[in-house]
């Protein structure tokens, strides 16, 4: 489906909503979220790199795998289990 189709259509829904569209980008939003939630789940930078569409999981990290607190979390508890130890 062309990108651009979906965006004109959530605009005119966002219109019809009484949302101002005018500094959003739903489309490409729901790219990074969902980037984002895919990596927190599993940890697969390859999956998600694939699923994206880009040619090295380099391009993913840089721009949209982002950072979310659950993910330091666990990260922080796995390397105190760690140092236990």
């Amino acid at each position: 489906m062309n990108p651009k189709l979906i965006t004109r259509r959530m605009e005119r829904l966002a219109i019809r909503a009484g949302i101002d569209m005018a500094h959003i980008s739903p489309v490409h939003s729901w790219r990074h979220t969902s980037s984002s939630l895919l990596w927190a789940a599993s940890k697969d930078v390859k999956m998600v790199q694939e699923r994206l569409g880009h040619p090295t999981p380099q391009i993913t990290t840089e721009l949209y795998v982002h950072n979310v607190p659950t993910a330091d979390e666990a990260a922080a508890d796995i390397l105190g289990a760690l140092m236990r130890r």
